[in-house]
């Protein structure tokens, strides 16, 4: 990695079959920043599907939408982390980037030249 010469890349082996994302976990943490004080706390955490890279999170209200991208799915948590639905992506790609939930509630929608 030209920008980071002095990394070291001993512990990232190509073709590493030691870890089995089948049985790993990744974790969705929100956090209480105070800009003035310079500290944080965390307040919120709850285990989602395993996804090194490639995840997003939108907040619904008390609900969380958490796309976990490596494991091609996504679902709603409610406030206390209980999964209230998982979809899965049943397609060619490997991942999913990000996801989005929209309500649509005053959304412009123009009628036919007909209506």
């Amino acid at each position: 990695m030209d920008s980071r010469k002095d990394f070291d890349w001993c512990h990232y082996q190509p073709n590493d079959d030691s870890l089995d994302v089948n049985h790993s976990v990744s974790f969705y943490y929100k956090y209480l920043v105070d800009e003035n004080k310079r500290t944080f706390e965390r307040i919120d955490a709850f285990e989602v599907p395993y996804s090194p890279y490639l995840s997003s999170t939108q907040a619904l209200g008390d609900n969380m939408l958490v796309a976990s991208g490596q494991d091609i799915s996504f679902g709603e948590y409610d406030a206390k982390g209980n999964l209230i639905k998982r979809f899965r992506y049943l397609g060619e790609t490997t991942s999913i980037y990000r996801v989005f939930k929209y309500d649509f509630d005053n959304f412009y929608f123009t009628q036919s030249e007909n209506e």
